[in-house]
Protein backbone atom coordinates (compact mmCIF):
# COMPACT_ATOMS: atom_id res chain seq x y z
CA UNK A 1 0.00 0.00 0.00
CA UNK A 2 1.28 3.45 -0.91
CA UNK A 3 1.29 6.61 1.19
CA UNK A 4 -0.32 9.63 -0.45
CA UNK A 5 1.38 12.89 0.46
CA UNK A 6 1.01 16.56 -0.39
CA UNK A 7 3.78 18.50 -2.11
CA UNK A 8 4.30 20.44 1.14
CA UNK A 9 5.45 17.22 2.85
CA UNK A 10 8.42 16.88 0.49
CA UNK A 11 11.62 18.89 0.92
CA UNK A 12 14.23 18.00 -1.67
CA UNK A 13 14.59 14.23 -1.59
CA UNK A 14 13.01 13.80 1.84
CA UNK A 15 9.34 13.22 2.68
CA UNK A 16 7.95 13.86 6.17
CA UNK A 17 5.05 11.78 7.52
CA UNK A 18 3.14 12.78 10.65
CA UNK A 19 -0.19 12.28 12.44
CA UNK A 20 -2.45 9.35 11.57
CA UNK A 21 -0.21 8.33 8.68
CA UNK A 22 2.74 8.03 11.05
CA UNK A 23 0.64 5.86 13.37
CA UNK A 24 -0.31 3.63 10.44
CA UNK A 25 3.29 3.37 9.27
CA UNK A 26 4.73 2.50 12.67
CA UNK A 27 1.94 0.70 14.57
CA UNK A 28 -0.19 -0.95 11.88
CA UNK A 29 2.44 -1.76 9.25
CA UNK A 30 5.22 -2.07 11.86
CA UNK A 31 7.79 -0.50 9.57
CA UNK A 32 11.25 0.28 10.92
CA UNK A 33 14.25 2.36 9.93
CA UNK A 34 15.64 1.08 6.64
CA UNK A 35 12.36 -0.40 5.42
CA UNK A 36 11.04 0.50 1.96
CA UNK A 37 7.95 2.71 1.59
CA UNK A 38 5.97 3.48 -1.56
CA UNK A 39 5.29 7.24 -1.75
CA UNK A 40 2.88 8.94 -4.17
CA UNK A 41 2.70 12.72 -4.27
CA UNK A 42 -0.70 14.19 -5.11
CA UNK A 43 0.97 16.33 -7.76
CA UNK A 44 1.46 13.14 -9.80
CA UNK A 45 4.88 11.68 -8.94
CA UNK A 46 5.66 8.26 -7.49
CA UNK A 47 8.80 7.51 -5.49
CA UNK A 48 10.67 4.57 -4.03
CA UNK A 49 11.13 5.57 -0.40
CA UNK A 50 13.31 4.32 2.43
CA UNK A 51 12.72 5.16 6.10
CA UNK A 52 15.81 7.01 7.31
CA UNK A 53 14.43 8.15 10.69
CA UNK A 54 11.41 7.12 12.73
CA UNK A 55 10.77 9.50 15.62
CA UNK A 56 7.85 9.88 18.01
CA UNK A 57 6.10 12.62 16.04
CA UNK A 58 7.62 12.28 12.58
CA UNK A 59 9.06 9.86 10.05
CA UNK A 60 11.67 10.91 7.49
CA UNK A 61 11.57 9.08 4.17
CA UNK A 62 14.40 9.32 1.65
CA UNK A 63 13.00 9.48 -1.89
CA UNK A 64 14.47 7.97 -5.05
CA UNK A 65 13.42 7.19 -8.63
CA UNK A 66 10.70 9.81 -9.01
CA UNK A 67 8.52 9.11 -12.05
CA UNK A 68 5.16 10.30 -13.39
CA UNK A 69 2.12 8.63 -11.89
CA UNK A 70 -1.42 9.00 -13.21
CA UNK A 71 -4.17 6.41 -12.80
CA UNK A 72 -7.06 8.89 -12.75
CA UNK A 73 -10.03 8.41 -15.05
CA UNK A 74 -10.32 10.82 -17.99
CA UNK A 75 -13.97 11.26 -16.97
CA UNK A 76 -15.07 13.81 -14.38
CA UNK A 77 -17.99 11.79 -13.01
CA UNK A 78 -19.84 12.31 -9.73
CA UNK A 79 -22.10 9.60 -8.32
CA UNK A 80 -25.42 10.94 -7.01
CA UNK A 81 -27.07 8.28 -4.85
CA UNK A 82 -30.46 8.45 -3.19
CA UNK A 83 -30.37 7.93 0.58
CA UNK A 84 -31.02 4.28 1.42
CA UNK A 85 -31.29 2.07 4.48
CA UNK A 86 -28.28 0.41 6.03
CA UNK A 87 -24.71 0.99 4.93
CA UNK A 88 -25.26 0.64 1.19
CA UNK A 89 -23.52 3.91 0.35
CA UNK A 90 -20.65 3.13 2.71
CA UNK A 91 -20.09 -0.20 0.97
CA UNK A 92 -20.40 1.32 -2.50
CA UNK A 93 -17.98 4.18 -1.77
CA UNK A 94 -14.91 1.94 -1.87
CA UNK A 95 -15.86 0.55 -5.26
CA UNK A 96 -16.69 4.03 -6.54
CA UNK A 97 -13.09 4.96 -5.75
CA UNK A 98 -11.74 1.89 -7.51
CA UNK A 99 -13.76 2.82 -10.59
CA UNK A 100 -12.50 6.40 -10.70
CA UNK A 101 -15.24 8.75 -9.46
CA UNK A 102 -14.34 12.35 -8.68
CA UNK A 103 -17.17 12.90 -6.19
CA UNK A 104 -20.09 11.37 -4.30
CA UNK A 105 -23.31 13.18 -3.41
CA UNK A 106 -26.30 11.77 -1.53
CA UNK A 107 -29.79 13.15 -2.04
CA UNK A 108 -33.29 12.67 -0.66
CA UNK A 109 -35.63 11.17 -3.25
CA UNK A 110 -39.40 10.80 -3.04
CA UNK A 111 -39.09 7.07 -2.32
CA UNK A 112 -36.10 7.29 0.03
CA UNK A 113 -36.65 5.13 3.11
CA UNK A 114 -34.12 7.06 5.20
CA UNK A 115 -34.01 10.80 5.91
CA UNK A 116 -30.99 12.50 7.43
CA UNK A 117 -30.93 15.65 9.47
CA UNK A 118 -27.87 17.86 9.09
CA UNK A 119 -26.01 16.58 12.15
CA UNK A 120 -26.57 12.92 11.31
CA UNK A 121 -25.46 13.43 7.72
CA UNK A 122 -22.32 15.29 8.77
CA UNK A 123 -21.27 12.26 10.85
CA UNK A 124 -21.86 9.97 7.89
CA UNK A 125 -20.06 12.39 5.59
CA UNK A 126 -16.93 12.21 7.76
CA UNK A 127 -17.04 8.40 7.71
CA UNK A 128 -17.42 8.40 3.93
CA UNK A 129 -14.48 10.77 3.56
CA UNK A 130 -12.27 8.46 5.62
CA UNK A 131 -13.40 5.49 3.54
CA UNK A 132 -12.51 7.12 0.22
CA UNK A 133 -9.18 8.39 1.54
CA UNK A 134 -8.24 4.87 2.66
CA UNK A 135 -9.45 3.40 -0.62
CA UNK A 136 -7.38 5.84 -2.66
CA UNK A 137 -4.22 4.59 -0.94
CA UNK A 138 -5.05 1.03 -1.95
CA UNK A 139 -6.00 2.07 -5.49
CA UNK A 140 -2.87 4.26 -5.85
CA UNK A 141 -5.00 7.26 -6.78
CA UNK A 142 -3.70 10.80 -6.42
CA UNK A 143 -7.11 12.53 -6.34
CA UNK A 144 -9.41 11.80 -3.39
CA UNK A 145 -13.11 11.98 -4.36
CA UNK A 146 -15.05 14.76 -2.68
CA UNK A 147 -17.98 13.85 -0.42
CA UNK A 148 -20.57 16.57 -0.97
CA UNK A 149 -23.19 17.86 1.45
CA UNK A 150 -26.66 16.31 1.43
CA UNK A 151 -28.95 17.49 -1.38
CA UNK A 152 -32.56 17.27 -2.40
CA UNK A 153 -33.39 15.76 -5.79
CA UNK A 154 -34.49 19.17 -7.05
CA UNK A 155 -31.25 20.89 -6.04
CA UNK A 156 -29.24 18.57 -8.30
CA UNK A 157 -30.70 20.45 -11.27
CA UNK A 158 -29.80 23.90 -9.97
CA UNK A 159 -26.92 25.63 -8.24
CA UNK A 160 -23.46 24.19 -8.85
CA UNK A 161 -24.72 21.14 -10.73
CA UNK A 162 -26.21 23.02 -13.68
CA UNK A 163 -23.12 22.53 -15.84
CA UNK A 164 -23.05 18.76 -15.31
CA UNK A 165 -24.41 16.40 -17.94
CA UNK A 166 -26.89 14.17 -16.17
CA UNK A 167 -27.70 10.51 -16.70
CA UNK A 168 -30.47 8.76 -14.78
CA UNK A 169 -30.79 4.99 -14.94
CA UNK A 170 -34.44 4.00 -14.61
CA UNK A 171 -36.13 0.60 -14.73
CA UNK A 172 -38.81 1.84 -17.14
CA UNK A 173 -36.39 3.48 -19.57
CA UNK A 174 -35.98 1.95 -23.03
CA UNK A 175 -32.98 3.91 -24.33
CA UNK A 176 -29.68 2.02 -23.90
CA UNK A 177 -26.59 3.89 -22.78
CA UNK A 178 -25.02 3.32 -26.20
CA UNK A 179 -27.58 5.71 -27.68
CA UNK A 180 -27.01 8.48 -25.11
CA UNK A 181 -25.00 11.45 -26.38
CA UNK A 182 -22.42 12.52 -23.80
CA UNK A 183 -19.38 14.77 -24.14
CA UNK A 184 -16.64 12.95 -22.18
CA UNK A 185 -14.73 16.23 -21.86
CA UNK A 186 -17.49 17.74 -19.71
CA UNK A 187 -18.45 16.75 -16.12
CA UNK A 188 -21.09 14.07 -15.62
CA UNK A 189 -23.57 13.60 -12.78
CA UNK A 190 -24.79 10.00 -12.61
CA UNK A 191 -28.02 9.55 -10.62
CA UNK A 192 -29.16 6.27 -9.05
CA UNK A 193 -32.46 6.08 -7.17
CA UNK A 194 -33.56 4.44 -3.90
CA UNK A 195 -35.07 0.99 -3.34
CA UNK A 196 -38.44 2.09 -4.71
CA UNK A 197 -36.90 3.80 -7.72
CA UNK A 198 -37.52 7.33 -8.95
CA UNK A 199 -41.07 8.64 -8.99
CA UNK A 200 -42.70 9.56 -12.30
CA UNK A 201 -42.63 13.21 -11.20
CA UNK A 202 -38.87 13.04 -10.61
CA UNK A 203 -38.27 11.47 -14.02
CA UNK A 204 -40.44 14.13 -15.67
CA UNK A 205 -38.55 16.91 -13.89
CA UNK A 206 -35.20 15.43 -14.86
CA UNK A 207 -36.29 15.20 -18.49
CA UNK A 208 -37.37 18.84 -18.49
CA UNK A 209 -33.91 19.81 -17.31
CA UNK A 210 -32.23 17.86 -20.09
CA UNK A 211 -31.19 14.72 -18.20
CA UNK A 212 -30.73 11.56 -20.24
CA UNK A 213 -32.93 8.68 -19.02
CA UNK A 214 -31.13 5.40 -19.70
CA UNK A 215 -31.88 1.70 -19.28
CA UNK A 216 -29.73 -0.76 -17.32
CA UNK A 217 -31.32 -3.73 -19.04
CA UNK A 218 -34.41 -5.91 -18.59
CA UNK A 219 -33.87 -6.90 -14.95
CA UNK A 220 -34.63 -4.91 -11.80
CA UNK A 221 -31.45 -4.44 -9.78
CA UNK A 222 -30.87 -3.99 -6.07
CA UNK A 223 -29.63 -0.52 -5.16
CA UNK A 224 -26.17 -1.81 -4.24
CA UNK A 225 -25.90 -3.54 -7.62
CA UNK A 226 -27.25 -0.53 -9.50
CA UNK A 227 -24.64 1.75 -7.91
CA UNK A 228 -21.76 -0.23 -9.34
CA UNK A 229 -23.41 -1.29 -12.60
CA UNK A 230 -24.21 2.32 -13.49
CA UNK A 231 -20.66 3.51 -12.95
CA UNK A 232 -19.10 0.56 -14.76
CA UNK A 233 -21.37 1.12 -17.76
CA UNK A 234 -20.50 4.81 -17.99
CA UNK A 235 -16.77 4.30 -17.44
CA UNK A 236 -16.70 1.52 -20.03
CA UNK A 237 -18.67 3.55 -22.57
CA UNK A 238 -16.97 6.92 -22.11
CA UNK A 239 -14.01 6.40 -19.75
CA UNK A 240 -11.11 3.99 -19.27
CA UNK A 241 -12.64 0.83 -17.76
CA UNK A 242 -11.89 -2.05 -20.11
CA UNK A 243 -9.72 0.11 -22.35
Amino acid sequence: MAFLVASEQIDGNVCYIRGEELHHLRTVLRRQTGDPVDIICRSGTRYDGTIRALERHEAEITLQNGRPHNVESPLDVTMACATSKGDILMESARMFCELGVTGIVAFDAHNSTVRYDQRRWERKQLKLQRIVEQSCKQNLRTCVPRIHCLHTFESLFTDSWQEHQKIIFHECATTPLAQIAIDPQQPILLLVGPEGGFSSEEIAMASRHGAAIASMGPRVLKVSTAHIAALVMVQHRFGDVGS
